[in-house]
């Protein structure tokens, strides 16, 4: 059903290279297409991180995971990171899942199962989401295995947040933009003993953990702030209507 537009159209824009050579591997009016991510507003999202800034025991670490709460996403991958740090370190740590979804119920209660310090808020206003989430010590995007997701809102808001991502995604564009921001871990899709050991090595390496989040905010202001990618898709439409 999609190859008839997609063969159709004057210019292939995509929200990520994956969904823009989708495009262009029908259509041949445009050989290179556009690549712009889905964005946000750094300045209001910047607004939004300090008027709902949440204080954090100095002696917890935070892993917080934002989004949907459905069938694409490996959170009991993230519990039983968790749970393997604190028990390898002897340290608290937190999973801090802000969001909801058809398996909501299942991952809170595999938590709490897992007997992990956890904090299930369901679905928050979006401005609430971002304060709690620049709040937290480091986020995890963690995905299942064959799952259809590339680029997705939720990494836009990752790394605008300025913190280090622990990511299990397979798919190689995010992937390649972890290692080069040099943002974060990568880890195998589903592997929750790896996922522990990179929680463990932002816990016992602040200057790393800042580093890769100092990243993280540069990857953001480059490629997620929506004043700066934007207008990009503007120039072209103005470009080829002309």
């Amino acid at each position: 059903y999609v190859n008839k537009p997609y063969r159709e159209a004057d210019y292939v824009i995509g929200v990520s290279d994956t969904y823009r050579n989708r495009g262009l591997k029908v259509n041949k009016q445009c050989s290179e297409g556009l690549t712009v991510y889905l964005g946000n507003n750094a300045a209001l999202f910047d607004e939004s991180r300090e008027e709902y800034h949440v204080e954090k025991p100095a002696n917890e670490f935070w892993l917080c995971y934002i989004g949907t709460m459905g069938y694409s996403y490996d959170l009991r991958c993230a519990i039983d990171a968790v749970r393997m740090a604190s028990d390898s370190t002897g340290k608290k740590v937190r999973l801090v899942a802000l969001g909801s979804g058809p398996l909501f119920d299942d991952f809170k209660n595999y938590a709490h199962r897992n007997r992990i310090l956890c904090d299930f808020t369901g679905t928050l206003p979006y401005s609430e989401m971002v304060g709690r989430m620049c709040s937290c010590d480091a986020v995890i995007n963690c995905i299942n295995p064959g799952a259809a997701q590339s680029i997705t809102n939720k990494v836009g808001d990752y790394a605008l947040s300025g913190l280090p991502v622990i990511n299990t995604q397979e798919n190689e564009e995010y992937r390649n933009l972890v290692e080069e921001y040099r943002c974060g871990i990568n880890c195998e899709c589903g592997k929750s003993d790896e996922v522990a050991k990179a929680i463990v090595f932002l816990m016992s390496n602040p200057v790393e953990k800042e580093l890769f989040g100092r990243n993280a905010r540069r990857l953001g202001e480059e490629r997620f702030d929506r004043r700066v990618t934007y207008p990009k898709i503007v120039e072209l439409i103005e470009r080829i209507s002309m």
